[in-house]
């Protein structure tokens, strides 16, 4: 706690007093500025500080003062391929604020598809949401009929308007309902036994069906399924291969 948080002696006796009382399988060894938690039984360990609950937090990028492991009590690895700020680094700032004042957003966007250049949109921002490595910004189209949900990546955002774009008149923010779906899961018959168990694990399959979030699904299929790519994309970013990387 002493490397991490700098506070008096008496926050951190009240820290590990407190962490007492939250889990029974802790106790204190030692007094004073010696003393430390350590672990009485490992079968009283509650589901928030078990070992799946540890590596959630070390996929969200939690450093060790969240975690409480150092480096040197379990290394952990991260490559990162991509970048996920916007074009202009002024960008991201201007996104989230507007998600927090409920204001309007003229962004400037381009996808993949083939010979497309920038287009400024105006969209309803929603939120941030991760999907694998890669950060997006929810949104609503408000240039579209009935608004429709929107998904943009932030990596692909070229910049933002300094002025909040108008929303129409009565405009009000929504519910947003992207429900989630189940599918049944049709698992490559080429698998051994043994692979359909471990991937079955992977994709989180049950009773043979998956459960999806609706908006997600063509990435889903298009990841570990059998979807086409769309004619119009560009695609892959990337010509290298091992032979001529």
């Amino acid at each position: 706690m002493a490397q991490h948080f700098e506070a008096s002696q008496a926050s951190y006796t009240r820290w590990i007093a407190a962490a007492l009382d939250a889990a029974s399988c802790l106790d204190r060894d030692g007094r004073g500025g010696g003393a430390r938690l350590v672990l009485l039984k490992e079968s009283g360990v509650p589901e928030w500080a078990g070992f799946e609950s540890l590596l959630e937090e070390i996929e969200n990028g939690n450093a060790p003062a969240r975690t409480g492991i150092e480096d040197h009590e379990l290394p952990v690895f991260i490559p990162r391929w991509t970048r996920n700020t916007p074009v202009d680094h002024r960008a991201l700032g201007k996104i989230i604020l507007a998600i927090h004042r409920e204001q309007g957003l003229h962004l400037r966007y381009v996808s993949l598809n083939r010979g497309e250049e920038g287009q400024w949109r105006c969209v309803y921002p929603i939120g941030l949401e991760r999907m694998g490595d890669q950060w997006r910004l929810v949104a609503l189209d408000m240039k579209k009929k009935g608004y429709p949900l929107r998904i943009f990546v932030l990596a692909r955002i070229l910049g933002v308007n300094d002025h909040p774009c108008a929303l129409p008149k009565g405009f009000s923010k929504p519910g947003i309902h992207d429900a989630d779906i189940t599918i049944r899961a049709m698992l490559n018959p080429l698998f051994t036994p043994d692979q359909a168990i471990a991937i079955s694990n992977e994709l989180r399959i049950q009773d043979g069906t998956i459960t999806l979030n609706r908006r997600t699904l063509f990435e889903f299929y298009r990841r570990f399924g059998a979807q086409c790519l769309s004619d119009k994309a560009v695609w892959p970013p990337l010509m290298n291969t091992l032979e001529n990387g």
